[in-house]
């Protein structure tokens, strides 16, 4: 009995030596889990000098406006001094559309916390002109659809007037607006069901498009019927068209705006308001007449933030982080280059 309680004492003893002796971490560990939680944007069990809900949040917004996209991000040194440390952090983002990914580098400051470590929250840990409160948008610039040639080189299909129509749902009841739908669809002769269910699926204050015209097939609409119809709306653009509507459509074909099917289909590399190529040419050589898109990332201030901080022009973003490619257009209304 007596050697029995020796033995389980000298058990007991060497637990809590070895739990004395343990050494603290060095900061590698802590910086390794930092880099898989912002890997996943996930806080886990990590230790933050701000609440870990309002970190979480704080990651969550980040991402939320660029998901599925999101950069795989590593540890390439832990430098200790005394009670604090320094993490640095390599990023890297495969971004749609580019081959070559986006990297950078970051760091984040760490305090020691007994054998462990605090780190210091901060949203330049994801990159570093980020400020507190911004969210993260990705936007696609695609530039003019390639014309196809003739064997003189001369365009047949290049960029000719067109009118899309549709009606204008602010400011209409339901009731106007499922008469006007009914109205447009039966003078476009168009399905009125499949009119009228998309234009309740829209928002309230929404254009609800209903077919895109060559300039003269819209003259050619009885203008006076068309403009008795409340909220109908014809807005003026271009689209790469042949001559007419048949020239030679089964080789050349046509081209039109994403639909939600298009875009699924594509796994990812259509965007709704890509403009794509369906039969013929237009299908088979899509990607070469559809060039190289632009892709710019954007950090773009929260709706509160706007709303204290900026201009009547809601001017109030921070930051284009990059673009790529041959094409560069206007940034969004609340997004502004620094």
């Amino acid at each position: 009995m007596i050697r029995r309680v020796t033995v389980l004492l000298l058990a007991f003893t060497l637990i809590l030596g070895g739990a004395a002796c343990s050494s603290p971490d060095d900061g590698q560990s802590t910086g390794d889990a930092l880099a898989k939680a912002l890997s996943s944007h996930t806080v886990g069990e990590l230790s933050f000098d701000a609440p870990s809900d309002e970190v979480q949040k704080a990651l969550t917004q980040l991402s939320e406006g660029v998901d599925p996209v999101w950069p795989a991000v590593t540890v390439s040194g832990v430098e200790v001094s005394g009670e604090t440390a320094k993490v640095s952090l390599n990023y890297s983002w495969q971004l749609p559309h580019v081959d070559k990914p986006w990297s950078y580098a970051t760091g984040a400051d760490m305090k020691r916390n007994g054998n462990s470590w605090t780190i210091t929250w901060s949203p330049e840990m994801v990159e570093p002109k980020l400020a507190a409160g911004d969210r993260l948008e990705i936007s696609t610039l695609y530039g003019q659809r390639a014309s196809i040639l003739s064997a003189d080189g001369e365009a047949i299909v290049k960029d000719r007037p067109v009118r899309t129509v549709g009606i204008n749902k602010e400011g209409l009841t339901p009731a106007a607006v499922k008469s006007s739908t009914e109205a447009l669809a039966t003078l476009l002769e168009i399905d009125v069901a499949a009119y009228q269910a998309k234009a309740e699926a829209y928002g309230p204050v929404a254009f609800v498009d209903a077919i895109t015209l060559r300039e003269e097939a819209f003259q050619s609409i009885d203008q006076t019927k068309l403009k008795t119809i409340d909220g109908v709306l014809a807005t003026e653009g271009t689209l790469p068209l042949a001559p007419t509507r048949i020239f030679a459509s089964a080789i050349l074909g046509t081209v039109h705006e994403a639909t939600a099917e298009d875009i699924e289909k594509s796994e990812g590399k259509v965007v709704a308001g890509q403009i794509v190529g369906t039969g013929g040419l237009q299908a088979s050589f899509d990607s070469q007449l559809a060039g190289t898109p632009g892709v710019t990332v954007l950090a773009v201030a929260s709706a509160a933030d706007a709303s204290s901080t900026a201009p009547a022009t809601n001017d109030a973003g921070h930051l284009t982080f990059r673009c790529t490619g041959d094409f560069q257009g206007p940034l969004p209304s609340n997004a502004r280059e620094r």
